[in-house]
C-alpha cells in the first residue's frame, strides 16, 4: 500500500524495503479499516521526535473512500498537538484545504536541525534533498511548544558561551 501511495511522487518512500520500514525501533503504526475490508484501508506512520510524534509515512488503498479516511486521520491527528507532519504534493494540498496550523520556516530549521533547508520566501516552504531530490516541503501540526522553547533555550546559551 505505502508503494503504491508513493509511486508518483519524486524520491519516493523513504524506506528501501519493508524489513528496514520494520526495523525501526521508534516507529508507531496506525492502521484504519472499514467495515468492507478486513486489510487496512489506511496507514500512518509516526516516529517519536523530542517535539512530539513525526509523520514519516502515510498511504492508503487510493480509493475514494480511504483517501478520505486518510485525510479525515490526519486532519484529527496534526489538530491534537504534539504531532507533526513535513509534507508536500497532493498531502500538503489536502491539509491545506482542511486549515491545518503551518509551522513557519523558522521553527522548521529547528525542527530538522540536520537537514540543509533553503526557505522559499512566504516564511513556511522550503526546500530540501530527499533521495538525491530536491523536494518543496512545509510543516503542519502543533508541536510540543515546551520542548521546543528548551531547544530555542539551550542554543542561545551556546551562543553565549
Amino acid at each position: 500500500m505505502l508503494s503504491e501511495s508513493y509511486q508518483n511522487v519524486e524520491g519516493g518512500l523513504l524506506y528501501r524495503s519493508g524489513e528496514e520500514l520494520l526495523s525501526k525501533q521508534n516507529n508507531v503504526w496506525k492502521l484504519l479499516f472499514n467495515s468492507d475490508s478486513e486489510r487496512p484501508q489506511v496507514i500512518i506512520i509516526w516516529k517519536d521526535t523530542e517535539f512530539g510524534r513525526k509523520m514519516t509515512a502515510c498511504g492508503c488503498t487510493q480509493t475514494k473512500v480511504s483517501k478520505q479516511m486518510l485525510l479525515e486521520e490526519l486532519h484529527r491527528d496534526l489538530e491534537r498537538g504534539n504531532i507533526w507532519a513535513e509534507v508536500s504534493d497532493k498531502i500538503e494540498h489536502w491539509l491545506n484545504r482542511c486549515d491545518v496550523p503551518r509551522l513557519p520556516f523558522r521553527v522548521a530549521q529547528e525542527l530538522l536541525k540536520d537537514k540543509h533547508l533553503i526557505p522559499l520566501g512566504d516564511g513556511y516552504h522550503y526546500t530540501r534533498k530527499i533521495q538525491g531530490f530536491r523536494k518543496q516541503k512545509i510543516i503542519f501540526g502543533k508541536i510540543n511548544e515546551k520542548a521546543y522553547q528548551q531547544r530555542k533555550s539551550d542554543s542561545r546559551v551556546g551562543k553565549d558561551s
